[in-house]
């Protein structure tokens, strides 16, 4: 609509320079007869407001025929439309141009005026092009109106996540303070000099259960986090991924049993996140342990580059169907178990969680399942994340 617009004032533009340069009173498309294929409607009136011209396909909307108005008042003919007859006395006793836009027929009419002036500079009348512009003022309408309710629903959607964490903020304080409490007891009891075997036994499973208490309120808690999109706190450090990497799997050796077979090529030294690593490779080791075979060993490995680290886990039995692999990052999604076909237990964020941490160090994570490899977790990091 708007390069139409553009075309016609152009064409409106040329033919009044023909009309002028011609010295011609144009009566009828018959001594121009390009006018008559004009999109809207072009007009002149004379210094009196009466009709001289009036063409154009856009006469048909408006129930009338080329020429039909022509010797006739066009403040009579449109007495019920101020805006159009305020238009032509304003034109006539300013001599200057003016671009209007009005209601007419139920339809929008965006209309341009001009001075029409002889040889000596002496106004003899107007002309003017309108153009049927309601399509266009509808979509707009419509586009505005869908931008303000994007706008509302951002508010909304910015009320409920402040809420959400806020919610969330002093549950896991509410849940953290007695917790602490009993890891504390926890720890009196299987430190204790005067402790048997059995209570020192039952206070550190305790002190464990707390402990693995603690990762899930904060896993519920940075899950919540990235669904809303904001950014997990990561702390920087320098540490060995090597290290962190054996010190990560034997705290799941304590959970799964020695279902672990870890690949290391050394001390590999660097700046990064030891908490947030150690979660992404204990989430992925506990993933692998719970839905991969439960006899064929767990692969933990470590490549190393020159900017960059690979942790690889990797683990036999049931695959990750094709269709899910690009949905299991997302928060709280649980795929179902491929035998039982129930949902699998959890929350549904340790991938999540996975991803997050991954790409909060600037890395990237990578899936590949299939029946003939298995389940093979890339975690691809920089060895220096302060950059």
């Amino acid at each position: 609509m708007v390069e139409k617009m553009d075309r016609f004032k152009k064409l409106n533009s040329l033919l009044w320079s023909k009309i002028l340069r011609d010295e011609t009173r144009v009566e009828s498309s018959h001594d121009f007869p390009s006018i008559k294929h004009l999109p809207g409607v072009i007009f002149t009136l004379d210094q009196n407001g009466v009709f001289t011209l009036s063409e154009g396909k856009g006469l048909a909307q408006l129930g009338l025929k080329p020429g039909q108005v022509v010797g006739q008042s066009a403040s009579e003919i449109y007495r019920h439309f101020p805006w159009i007859v305020e238009s032509i006395n304003k034109v006539l006793q300013s001599g200057e141009d003016l671009q209007t836009a009005g209601v007419l027929n139920g339809k929008w009419y965006e209309v341009e005026w001009s001075p029409i002036r002889d040889d000596q500079g002496k106004m003899s009348g107007l002309a003017g092009v309108a153009i049927d512009t309601t399509s266009r003022r509808k979509e707009e309408e419509v586009r505005s109106q869908l931008l303000a309710n994007e706008s509302k629903l951002r508010v909304s959607l910015e009320a409920e996540m402040l809420i959400r964490e806020e919610f969330l903020s002093i549950l896991t304080h509410d849940l953290r303070t007695p917790l602490a409490s009993a890891q504390v007891c926890a720890e009196s009891l299987y430190s204790s000099e005067t402790s048997d075997n059995f209570v020192k036994k039952m206070g550190l499973r305790i002190f464990n259960d707390c402990n693995r208490m603690n990762r899930m309120i904060t896993n519920l808690l940075d899950g919540t986090r990235i669904k809303i999109g904001q950014q997990l706190e990561i702390k920087i450090e320098e540490l060995d991924f090597s290290q962190l990497m054996i010190d990560a799997v034997e705290s799941m050796t304590l959970l799964y049993g020695d279902r672990f077979s870890v690949s290391s090529p050394g001390p590999i030294y660097g700046h990064s996140s030891y908490d947030g690593i150690q979660r992404v490779i204990e989430n992925l080791a506990s993933n692998a342990a719970k839905h991969g075979d439960p006899i064929a060993p767990i692969l933990v490995g470590l490549i190393p580059s020159e900017d960059h680290v690979q942790i690889t886990v990797h683990n036999q039995g049931i695959t990750i169907d094709k269709e899910l692999q690009s949905k299991i990052f997302e928060p709280f999604h649980r795929g179902l178990n491929k035998q039982s076909k129930e949902k699998i237990k959890g929350w549904g964020l340790g991938l999540t969680l996975v991803k997050g941490v991954t790409e909060s160090l600037g890395g990237q994570i990578t899936l590949d399942s299939r029946p003939e490899i298995g389940t093979l977790f890339i975690v691809t990091i920089p060895r220096d994340s302060r950059r």
